[in-house]
């Protein structure tokens, strides 16, 4: 009961970062490069600074389809050789797939993190706008490290499978 709750807030909590990553994020870099490019176009006069939101967004939206992309299992897979072997070591090697992603994306949030500390550090700031560029790389490095609630979930699920395979076999 407390894992099927945990499920359901996990999968909730990454299909709303997902939500806002396109709804806020990719709509409003999207109406950025439009209205630059319209600009350019009409008034020969672009929208100073767009290069340097691209950047800074791209970094948050990407981030923000991690946990996502984990929940739902998405992630690039090679399938034959689990189905060359068998129904059990199908599982057994998506289950070693989704906690070996799980550690690179521990891995990827623990760098991200120190990417972060270095750009304030630092002092980084973008180029044409001058905004400092460190507190974009924390937003993603958080949204990189909520996608992590994503592997109990899937984890869980794999062992369950094979726990239910077992029970079937019995």
């Amino acid at each position: 009961m407390v894992f099927a709750k945990y499920d359901w807030l996990v999968t909730r909590l990454v299909r709303v970062t997902a939500g806002l990553s396109i709804g806020v994020g990719l709509v409003s870099l999207i109406v950025a490069i439009i209205l630059d490019v319209t600009m350019r176009w009409l008034f020969n006069s672009p929208i100073t600074g767009v290069r340097d939101l691209s950047s800074l967004f791209i970094a948050v939206i990407v981030s923000g389809f991690f946990g996502l992309l984990l929940r739902q299992e998405g992630n690039i897979s090679i399938r034959f050789l689990g189905k060359l072997l068998g129904q059990r070591w199908e599982i057994i090697l998506d289950l070693a797939a989704n906690v070996l992603t799980m550690a690179v994306m521990a891995l990827a949030t623990y760098y991200l993190w120190q990417y972060a500390e270095y750009l304030a550090d630092n002092g980084e700031t973008t180029q044409v706008l001058g905004w400092r560029m460190a507190p974009w790389w924390r937003v993603a490095t958080v949204l990189t490290g909520i996608s992590l609630l994503a592997g109990p979930v899937v984890i869980g699920e794999k062992i369950r499978q094979l726990k239910n395979l077992g029970a079937e076999k019995s």
